[in-house]
C-alpha cells in the first residue's frame, strides 16, 4: 500500500489516524507545509519501507521512529528539527539504508546525544546529516558502516581528526562532504572514491598540502581551510576529470601549474584568496571550453593578461581582482561574449578603455576596473550595456567628460540571477562608480543622474 500527497499545500498537524495504515509501505509527504511532531503512532507501521518528509516545518520526532523495523529509507530533510536524538530513534531500523536529516536553516538546533559505544543496528549506503551537532567528536556509531557510499556530515559541530577507523573502513565514496565544521590534521590521501564523486571539505582547520585523489574526483571544494604550500605539479594529472575546483581561501604558493590545462571539463575555477605568484600561464585556455567561473583574486600574480585567456568563450565570471598585473586589456577579450561579471580592480593594468567592452559584451552585469592606471576618455560604448549594475573605474588616470549617455543606464526590474548567487549581494538598482582623480566629473555624474 502506497500513500502519495507530496509536492501539494496541505497544512497542519500529521494525524495520528496515519499509525493505523498497518500495511502502508510508502509514505509520501515531501514538500507541503505540514508541522509540529510526527505523531508517536508512526510506530505501528511495521511495513514501512520508505518514507519521505522532506520540504516540510516538522520540528519533533517520537522514540517510536525507531520501531520500524522494515524502513529502509528515511527522509526528514529541510524541516525545523529540534530536540535531542537518542538511540531509542534508530533502535529496531535494522533495514534502514538511506538516512537523511537536515535542517532547513544552518541554525543548529537538533542533537544527537548518542553514546560512543552504541553499535546501529543498520549498515547504511547512504547518511545525509546537516545543520545537527553530532560533535564534538566524530561520530562513533558510523564506525561500523562500512558499506557507505555518500558520507554527508556537514555544519555538525565536529572538532576533531578524520578518525583512522574511518579510513579502515575502506569505503568506495560518491560524495563525501565534512564541510562547515572545526576538523583538522593532514587529509589522507588513500580515501577511494567513485566515479564521479564531490569532495567537499570546505571551512575547516585542513593543513598541510594539497591531497591527490583518483582520477573518479570530478567535484573539490577545499575553500576556508589551512592548506598551504605548492599546488601540486600534477595536480591535473591526478584529477583529470575535474569540473568544479575551489581553493581560495587558503596559503597556497608558488605557480599555477600547468597540468591545470588538463582539466577539459572544467566548468568552475577559483583559487583567489592565497599567496600565489608568479604569471597567468599563456598557454592552456584553449583547452578550457566548459569554463564558466574564474577567480583568481587576492593573489601575488604578476605580467600581463595572456591574449590566449579570449578563448575561454563561455566564461561568464572572470574575477582577476588585487594582483599585480600589467599591462593592456587584450583585445581577444572581446570574444568573451557571455560575460556577466569583468572584476579586474586593483591591479597596475594600463592603456585606454576599449570601446568594445560596450561592444562585445551585452550581458555585462558588473565592470569593475578600479585602481589601476588606465587613462583616456570613458568610451561611449559603454551606454550600450543595458544589464550594467555596476560600474567602478574610480582611481584611475581617466580624463575628459563623462559620456552623457550614462544617465540613462537604468535596470527597472531586477530578477536573481547567478551573478547574484555568485557574487553575494543584492542588486536592485544600477550602481555608478565613475569617480577619477577629477571632481567635476564626479559633479557632471551627480546632475545627469538627477542625485544633487
Amino acid at each position: 500500500m502506497s500513500l502519495e500527497l507530496g509536492y501539494n499545500k496541505l497544512i497542519g498537524n500529521l494525524p495520528i489516524s496515519l499509525g493505523y495504515l498497518n500495511n502502508l509501505r510508502y509514505l509520501n509527504l515531501r514538500y507541503n507545509s505540514f508541522q509540529g511532531s510526527i505523531p508517536p503512532s508512526i510506530g505501528n507501521l511495521s511495513s514501512l519501507e520508505e518514507f519521505y518528509l522532506s520540504g516540510n516545518q516538522m520540528n519533533g520526532m517520537p522514540e517510536s521512529l525507531g520501531q520500524l523495523s522494515a524502513l529502509k529509507v528515511l527522509d526528514l530533510s529541510e524541516n525545523l528539527w529540534e530536540g535531542v536524538i537518542t538511540e531509542a530513534h534508530f533502535m529496531n531500523l535494522s533495514s534502514l539504508k538511506e538516512l537523511s536529516f537536515y535542517k532547513l536553516s544552518p541554525n543548529i538546533s537538533l542533537v544527537f546525544n548518542i553514546n560512543s559505544d552504541w553499535i546501529a543496528p543498520f549498515k547504511l549506503r547512504y547518511i545525509n546529516i546537516r545543520s545537527c551537532q553530532l560533535g564534538p567528536k566524530f561520530p562513533t556509531w558510523v564506525k561500523n558502516q562500512n558499506e557507505l557510499n555518500t558520507v554527508v556530515l556537514n555544519n555538525a559541530r565536529i572538532s576533531d581528526t578524520i578518525p583512522d577507523w574511518f579510513l579502515q573502513l575502506d569505503l568506495k565514496l560518491q560524495e563525501l562532504d565534512v564541510a562547515y565544521n572545526n576538523l583538522s590534521g593532514k587529509v589522507p590521501n588513500s580515501i577511494s572514491f567513485l566515479n564521479p564523486s564531490t569532495v567537499d571539505l570546505s571551512s575547516n582547520c585542513f593543513e598541510g598540502r594539497l591531497p591527490l585523489w583518483s582520477s573518479n574526483v570530478t567535484k573539490l571544494y577545499l575553500r576556508s581551510n589551512m592548506f598551504s604550500g605548492p599546488i601540486p605539479g600534477n595536480f591535473g594529472v591526478a584529477m583529470p576529470f575535474l569540473m568544479d575546483l575551489d581553493i581560495s581561501w587558503n596559503s597556497l604558493n608558488g605557480s599555477i601549474p600547468m597540468s591545470v590545462g588538463i582539466l577539459k571539463e572544467l566548468s568552475t575555477l577559483v583559487i583567489s584568496h592565497n599567496h600565489l605568484s608568479g604569471e597567468i600561464p599563456h598557454q592552456f585556455w584553449s583547452n578550457m571550453p566548459f569554463l564558466f567561473i574564474l577567480d583568481m583574486s587576492y593573489n601575488n600574480l604578476s605580467g600581463s593578461i595572456p591574449k590566449s585567456i579570449g578563448s575561454l568563450s563561455s566564461v561568464m565570471f572572470l574575477i582577476l581582482s588585487n594582483n599585480n598585473l600589467s599591462g593592456e586589456l587584450p583585445p581577444s577579450l572581446q570574444n568573451c561574449t557571455s560575460m556577466d561579471s569583468l572584476d579586474l580592480g586593483d591591479n597596475k593594468l594600463s592603456g585606454n578603455l576599449p570601446a568594445w567592452i560596450g561592444e562585445s559584451m551585452p550581458s555585462l552585469s558588473i565592470l569593475r576596473l578600479r585602481s589601476n592606471f588606465f587613462g583616456g576618455n570613458i568610451p561611449s560604448q559603454i551606454c550600450i550595456l543595458s544589464t550594467l549594475h555596476i560600474l567602478d573605474l574610480s582611481h584611475n588616470n581617466l580624463s575628459g567628460f563623462i559620456p552623457p549617455c550614462l544617465g540613462n543606464l537604468s535596470r527597472p526590474e531586477v530578477k536573481p540571477s547567478e551573478t547574484e548567487k555568485y557574487e553575494g549581494r543584492t542588486k536592485d538598482r544600477v550602481v555608478l562608480i565613475v569617480l577619477t582623480n577629477f571632481a567635476r566629473l564626479k559633479r557632471k555624474l551627480s546632475e545627469m543622474r538627477g542625485t544633487g
